[in-house]
């Protein structure tokens, strides 16, 4: 098949480009990395001053028994209980999000509820806050990052930018890329990081161990979310970068094609030697399988190719 690039420009020029392109992304979402880690870094504090009121409220010497933790919350208790899953329930309750009104209605279902699921529920709102902003703050960010690799597209190919379809962006960005849409994978975290909270904290219990230990295993567990989300963040981006591309170069009918850049950097995978160089028609593009992103963490872009007349296939 011959063809050429995009703008008469060679090979050598879109690699260093879109090289640099990536680069200026990454900036851009390690911003992004920044404001998530410090949303978890509060919550987790807030989280960290919880169970200290826990300790201090029902531990003898420093440590307490798993009876002492499954006694049930005195009339008092279960009154200061309920207000709080109330000002939760008030405090979104103009939201249309599914994932937060499941999470919610799982905490108004209770009826007896003991010291330690009271703790446990309050460390779930702490997460609904946070996972709530995560979502907020990447959709937002997806939106721009669409954006840009539109507006890249077409950059030195003297092509008039349109005004972009924001329907499309809503599609690509709530499009389930390798099954999950960005928004399921951020709840589905949350609740990996309650049950293994779940677990670290009760098997501290049978343990004896103290207030210090425990808190230890929470900050390591914040450390895993921030790592979780950061993966993500970068995903996400690539895939909606790639997109906006995508559809940059299908909206300047002068662009039939992309081949596919690796990095080429002391981190290429595998699966980016795999795909490097392959050139695809705009029409037979499939997210994750012969276009980027093809693994988390993915940094392989696509250049515009253009089919040599009468060489079409």
């Amino acid at each position: 098949m011959g063809f050429y690039y995009a703008g008469q420009s060679s090979r050598s020029y879109w690699h260093e480009r879109l090289y640099d392109k990536m680069h200026s992304l990454q900036k851009a979402e390690d911003k992004v990395v920044r404001d998530i880690n410090k949303a978890y870094n509060r919550a987790f504090n807030e989280i960290n001053r919880e169970l200290n009121d826990f300790f201090v409220q029902y531990a003898s010497d420093n440590h307490i028994t798993l009876q002492q933790a499954q006694m049930i919350l005195t009339p008092i208790e279960s009154r200061e209980y309920r207000q709080r899953i109330e000002e939760l329930k008030r405090a979104y309750e103009a939201t249309r999000d599914e994932n937060i009104l499941s999470e919610i209605a799982q905490l108004s279902s209770r009826k007896e509820v003991t010291r330690f699921q009271a703790l446990l529920d309050s460390i779930s709102a702490k997460l609904i806050e946070v996972s709530n902003n995560v979502q907020i703050t990447l959709e937002d960010y997806l939106n721009g990052a669409y954006t840009r690799g539109y507006d890249d597209s077409l950059e030195n190919m003297q092509i008039n930018k349109t005004v972009i379809n924001h329907r499309s962006v809503e599609e690509v960005i709530r499009y389930p890329y390798a099954g999950a849409m960005f928004s399921d994978r951020i709840w589905r975290n949350k609740r990996q990081l309650l049950n293994w909270i779940n677990d670290d904290l009760t098997k501290g219990i049978i343990r004896g161990d103290s207030i210090q230990k425990m808190g230890k295993s929470l900050r390591d567990r914040c450390h895993v979310a921030k790592y979780q989300s950061e993966r993500l963040v970068r995903t996400e981006s690539c895939n909606a970068y790639t997109q906006g591309t995508l559809h940059g170069y299908e909206d300047s009918k002068v662009v039939d094609a992309y081949e596919v850049m690796d990095t080429a950097d002391e981190r290429e995978c595998s699966s980016c030697k795999k795909h490097g160089g392959s050139v695809v028609a705009l029409s037979d593009a499939k997210p994750g399988d012969n276009i980027p992103p093809f693994h988390p963490n993915c940094r392989c872009c696509i250049a515009p190719v253009v089919i040599e007349v009468g060489k079409k296939h």
